[in-house]
């Protein structure tokens, strides 16, 4: 059985990993409209070495966030999806990318593991933790973004 990590940081030795899944995905002709809308909107991404660490971040002026999806076995860890966000606004988060490995994607070997959605659900528990974030805007599925609302949580204090 795989077991799959998520994390925001992620060695410089996924960096081929990383590069093939972010710019050479073969499921990114699906949404190629919604690619370049995001990229025209909030810049491309690239991926930056820093610290002994991989990064994603836009050519644009939003910061970039990221997530990663790494399948942990005892002796070999493969990265098997990613994604990139940043805030739209004062009460929303953007998914501008996300990628998973064509064996994770819908009618791979590994589908069962719905690691597209698995991966939203924790930008979910991240925006959450985010003051004033009410939403999650998403750029694929649609020519225009469709949102995902965020609960609200008590804060104390």
């Amino acid at each position: 059985m795989e077991t799959i990590i998520f994390t925001s940081m992620l060695g410089t030795e996924y960096l081929n990993q990383l590069e093939k899944l972010l710019f050479f995905n073969q499921n990114q002709q699906a949404v190629r409209a919604e690619i370049v809308g995001a990229v025209e909107r909030y810049g491309a991404p690239e991926v930056v070495k820093e610290n002994g660490r991989l990064r994603v971040q836009l050519k644009g002026p939003e910061p970039a966030q990221s997530l990663f999806a790494i399948e942990g076995r005892a002796l070999v860890r493969r990265l098997i999806g990613a994604m990139v966000y940043c805030r739209a606004d004062a009460e929303r988060l953007a998914l501008l990318h996300l990628a998973v490995r064509k064996d994770y994607a819908a009618g791979g070997k590994n589908a069962r593991h719905l690691l597209a959605l698995r991966l939203i659900g924790k930008l979910r528990e991240i925006a959450r933790q985010i003051r004033g974030i009410k939403a999650i805007s998403v750029f694929y599925g649609d020519r225009e973004p469709w949102l995902i609302p965020v609960p609200q949580t008590e804060r104390s204090g």
